[in-house]
């Protein structure tokens, strides 16, 4: 009698009563506790490893672990034919079975480390329904890379998080037959930051480091007649990327890769294989609804939509809702408050700060104070590059900063304007008082800038005590509903 078919059912069997959908190498000391509690017989946690395919096995399994383990998964009538059989679990490496282990355990550790570290309630995020398309159309199609690209902060971890919630965990989907390695690119490092030929860390991530073949050898021993793939997911750049898709046989292995635009550009230079690009946009009006409404905030103000379809002001925004949950605030402090708080978080905290605010001052000053332009050629800017280059590098991967061609710019001008407000402050020794207010009157009279620049000086001067604050609105040469929204700034 072939035993396979059995093995199957009781390995599934005993995943069923300890409660698992699967089996990691962590799981099978606790079963072999609840063997020893339950029917008092031994079967030690490195036979189950084996079993599980864990660890090599090198002979036939006890007809005493056998009754053992079929005792333990109700099946007691398996004992007999299991045990003529000789049973040896190990005869033949079930590839497929180990990657799929060795995928699964890799992704569920990634997956839970993304929700803890969320800058929102993991569960308060939605799926994207364009990524939704984009995944199908790509595993359905010729091509064999993917890559969603989009600066920093515009939600790329959790939208790649969202689809393998979708499609990989439900066992139902129509993908049930791929495996699925979802890692972030640093697990492509060592301890000591060095890298190492990607291939062969893939190879140790699903548990053949020692073998003698290729990955691709191995994956398509089984392949072609149980239709398996491996679908790799990385979530960031890997600089070994493009030489591993480059050798990518067709057919085992799709990968779907989030960077950001810069590492794109990178990326794409070296790749002489097709690949399926997806721009990741802004968030919409229903995106933008059901976020806040998965978060208790029944409905986020219109006026601070175009500020929440960027991701990363999403978490500020409901930090300072919860944090004032008994306050009404307007609008007009609630969007100066979220991007007060961004800029404090992304950079006056972080690391580098003081070499970052140096740059971004010098940027500014190169932008001719926003007057003339909103971007510098790098030429221009190159000796500031070399002295602050971690700084720099930093603000890239942040989003703060965008490289377009040959020229550098702030990714969002609500940024931008705030830099601009302080150092134009600082050119007036920290005095926001009437003079100020009617230089950038002057200077940036009739444009959005003016309206943004005034705004944040008479939240500095409310959050430095200027009495005068509301005589000086007065007496500025503002339309009148201008004046009406400046005005909000001070209740």
């Amino acid at each position: 009698m072939d035993e396979k078919p059995l093995l199957d059912k009781l390995k599934s069997l005993i995943c069923f009563k300890a409660g698992l959908n699967h089996v990691t190498p962590a799981d099978c000391k606790r079963i072999s506790i609840d063997i020893r509690k339950e029917f008092d017989k031994n079967v030690s946690e490195t036979t189950l490893k084996r079993l599980f395919g864990f660890a090599a096995t090198k002979f036939a399994f006890s007809k005493y672990t056998i009754t053992a383990l079929c005792e333990y998964a109700g099946k007691p009538e398996y004992i007999e034919s299991l045990a003529e059989g000789g049973t040896h679990f190990g005869d033949k490496e079930d590839i497929w079975e180990k990657v799929s282990c060795h995928a699964d355990r890799i992704t569920r550790i990634t997956l839970k480390n993304i929700s803890c570290r969320s800058g929102l309630p993991y569960q308060t995020t939605v799926g994207r329904k364009f990524a939704e398309h984009a995944f199908e159309e790509f595993c359905e199609g010729r091509f064999n890379f993917m890559a969603f690209v989009a600066p920093a902060g515009y939600g790329k971890t959790i939208l790649l998080s969202r689809l393998i919630d979708k499609y990989i965990s439900d066992k139902e989907t129509i993908y049930k037959s791929y495996s699925v390695l979802f890692v972030k690119s640093k697990l492509f490092l060592t301890h000591n930051k060095t890298k190492l030929q990607f291939e062969n860390q893939l190879k140790a991530l699903l548990g053949f480091a020692n073998h003698s073949k290729k990955l691709f050898e191995l994956l398509s021993d089984q392949s072609p007649k149980e239709n398996r793939k491996l679908i790799l997911i990385v979530d960031d750049y890997s600089e070994y990327l493009a030489d591993f898709m480059n050798r990518l046989v067709p057919g085992l292995i799709k990968v779907v890769v989030a960077v950001s635009s810069e590492d794109w550009k990178c990326l794409n230079k070296r790749l002489k294989v097709p690949a399926y690009v997806s721009p990741v946009p802004l968030l919409n009006q229903i995106e933008v609804d059901q976020i806040c409404s998965n978060l208790g905030i029944l409905k986020a103000e219109p006026e601070l939509f175009g500020l929440l379809t960027f991701p990363f002001y999403i978490s500020f925004y409901f930090q300072f809702k919860m944090e004032n949950k008994n306050d009404h605030h307007n609008r007009v402090v609630i969007y100066q408050e979220v991007i007060a708080r961004f800029i404090k978080e992304k950079i006056y905290q972080s690391n580098n700060y003081t070499e970052k605010i140096l740059l971004l001052k010098k940027l500014v000053q190169q932008m001719g104070y926003g007057v003339q332009q909103d971007e510098v050629n790098l030429d221009l800017f190159c000796v500031e590059l070399m002295v602050f280059k971690n700084a720099y590098d930093e603000l890239l991967i942040d989003g703060i900063l965008v490289e377009d061609l040959k020229t550098i710019r702030f990714m969002d001008k609500n940024v931008f304007e705030y830099f601009l407000f302080i150092e134009l402050l600082e050119q007036f020794n920290l005095n926001a008082d009437l003079i100020f207010l009617r230089f950038i009157n002057r200077v940036y009279g009739g444009s959005q800038r003016e309206f943004a620049l005034l705004k944040w000086s008479i939240r500095y001067m409310v959050k430095t005590g200027n009495p005068n604050a509301e005589e000086y609105i007065y007496r500025l040469e503002l339309e009148g509903t201008e004046k009406k929204e400046i005005k909000m700034l001070l209740v």
